[in-house]
């Protein structure tokens, strides 16, 4: 049975009412009612009545034309080809011609009323037309005339339900079920009508079986979201869209109800970027709305997001935004730049200025669509420009490692690359900054190959990354029993050993320090950075001074200024520490 997809409504006029559903924290939720799957099947060429006026099989434009007007047709031996007029009507529906079309078929209707076929047509084309109420009663007759269509029950069942008629709508859909029990159009109807007369579990139940016996189908998968929703099944709600839109990448509703459902369950960083990008891919006006509102809420505003008002002074509210934004307090700076863009968001610098503030909380999507929105506004503004390109270009990159990141999970199974598979993996995520997802990978790759230093030096960058000072020392050792030699961990270690404010461990920091620069062979300046950080630390301003200084020449020689400078930085403090004039010692590399 094949079959047309007629979006259900949106929320506003939707029937789900249960708390888990409509008390989504957006404003004007999203959520749909559920989509019905409408049926085609296949009618047959019918002889009309003898009192019909019939034409030719193949209907031209003139043909429906003289049947809108029931003029005289002449040749009342043919017969009318109601697939081939239905295929005509449904081309001008196409076209932009319904009310012909709709015309015609009640025409066709009232010339053949003992016609399932003629029935069925107008039934089908008010319901594709939004008019459910008006489909019920021909397609009641087409079923009176031929009881055994399971199409144009499953039609009836579906206009029943748009009508708000569920009881009834139920026992059509079951009956056409019994008949193809295996059929996914079928189970995902009966799903979404229990949907809709707030019967969640079980619309949960017909929705799994519909995503079974219909795995590529996308919209299977975002109703099973809704009803997973009204079930209060947040997380796999939140499973079932994001499935949704791995079958449909571009299916819209799907990213906007998974927004809705991370907003509900309080995950509003993770709902920021699926509302940015349905923006930027032309999505509806409303959603703007909807993202400064989850912004607002980020930046830990209380109430809704509300313009300023007219007895507020503009331009000072955008000055104190600027001037928090200098002071590096964002969250004050992100709250007075949303009031200030929602007021005037024709202008470009407060825009811009959100942008700048997105791109530093790894905001991308969101970033890259203010900016966007600041370079549109003044297109002659080079700052703007060039952010939107550099945005561009970052998100470019990271779709890539996420292309990558697919391509090794799907070989994490595979013995011959099970490691290979953790070790790339953990690269990606550490580089997209998904420090879980990389420490889980660095394990794995670490049980796979017990003799492997690499994981441990990996983990021990993670643990310094998170603030965990003793677990990245144990890696770093772990990593040096495997490999004694290996440069980045011995440089690692010395460093976190030299954080601690005990002589011990500063001891130990000051002969790893001196290791590094032995294996080094006294070359490297930043190895000598390191070793006259760890003499002064351990008292030695002399030799600190001294090592210091050469590290400077070796940055000049291999041309690194900005190191150089901060060497001789180092030696100038190391100096003052040796002649007693500063209390303090100097931080680690």
């Amino acid at each position: 049975m094949n079959g047309k997809c007629i979006s259900g409504p949106a929320a506003s006029s939707g029937r789900l009412t249960r708390p888990a559903v409509l008390a989504l924290l957006l404003a004007g939720s999203p959520l749909t009612r559920g989509s019905l799957i409408v049926p085609y099947g296949d009618a047959a060429d019918v002889a009309a009545p003898s009192a019909t006026r019939s034409y030719a099989e193949q209907l031209d434009a003139r043909a429906i034309q003289v049947l809108l007007e029931a003029s005289q047709i002449e040749g009342q031996d043919q017969v009318i080809n109601v697939q081939a007029l239905s295929d005509r009507l449904f081309q001008m529906v196409e076209k932009g011609q319904p009310s012909q079309a709709l015309r015609a078929a009640r025409k066709l209707a009232e010339l053949s009323p003992d016609s399932p076929e003629a029935q069925r047509l107008l039934g089908h084309l008010n319901y594709v037309q939004g008019l459910a109420a008006e489909a019920v009663p021909p397609l009641r007759r087409a079923l009176e005339l031929n009881d055994q269509d399971m199409a144009t029950r499953m039609l009836l069942g579906v206009a029943l339900a748009d009508a708000g008629q569920f009881n009834e709508a139920l026992r059509h859909l079951a009956t056409a079920q019994r008949a193809a029990p295996r059929d996914g159009e079928l189970r995902h109807n009966i799903g979404v009508v229990l949907l809709r007369a707030e019967r969640f579990e079980d619309a949960v139940t017909q929705l799994r079986l519909a995503c079974r016996l219909r795995p590529e189908n996308a919209i299977s998968q975002h109703d099973l979201g809704l009803a997973l929703l009204g079930a209060d099944k947040m997380d796999e709600a939140i499973e079932a869209f994001q499935a949704a839109i791995e079958k449909d990448p571009k299916y819209l509703q799907a990213r906007r109800n998974l927004a809705a459902a991370y907003v509900q369950t309080g995950r509003l960083a993770e709902a920021v970027p699926w509302l940015a990008g349905i923006i930027l891919d032309d999505g509806p006006t409303e959603v703007w709305s909807e993202l400064l509102n989850v912004l607002w809420r980020l930046a830990d505003g209380s109430g809704p997001l509300t313009p300023l008002g007219a007895d507020d002074n503009f331009e000072a509210t955008y000055r104190q935004a600027v001037e928090a934004l200098r002071q590096d307090r964002p969250m004050e700076s992100m709250r007075l730049l949303l009031r200030v863009f929602a007021t005037r968001p024709e202008l470009a610098g407060p825009a811009n200025d959100l942008g700048a503030l997105l791109a530093a909380q790894k905001h991308e999507e969101a970033a890259l669509l203010f900016f966007g929105r600041a370079a549109a506004l003044a297109p002659d503004e080079g700052p703007a420009q060039r952010n939107v390109e550099t945005l561009r270009g970052d998100l470019m990159r990271r779709a890539r490692l996420r292309g990558a990141a697919e391509h090794w999970e799907t070989e994490r199974e595979n013995p011959a690359k099970a490691y290979e598979a953790r070790v790339a993996l953990g690269n990606i995520y550490g580089e997209l900054g998904e420090l879980p997802a990389a420490q889980t990978a660095w394990r794995e790759a670490a049980e796979l190959a017990p003799s492997a230093a690499l994981p441990h030096l990996m983990l021990g960058r993670i643990a310094e990354d998170q603030g965990r000072r003793s677990a990245a020392e144990r890696h770093y050792r772990a990593a040096l029993f495997l490999e004694p030699g290996q440069i980045e961990a011995l440089t690692r270690l010395a460093t976190v050993l030299l954080h601690y404010n005990q002589p011990g461990p500063r001891r130990q920091g000051l002969r790893l320090a001196e290791r590094v620069q032995t294996l080094t062979g006294g070359e490297n300046p930043n190895a000598l950075q390191l070793l006259s950080a760890a003499q002064a630390l351990n008292g030695l301003h002399v030799a600190a001074q001294q090592t210091a200084l050469a590290g400077a020449v070796r940055a000049l020689l291999q041309n690194n200024q900005r190191l150089a400078q901060t060497l001789f930085n180092d030696w100038q403090l190391y100096g003052r520490l040796a002649a007693g004039a500063a209390p303090a010692g100097p931080t680690p590399a």
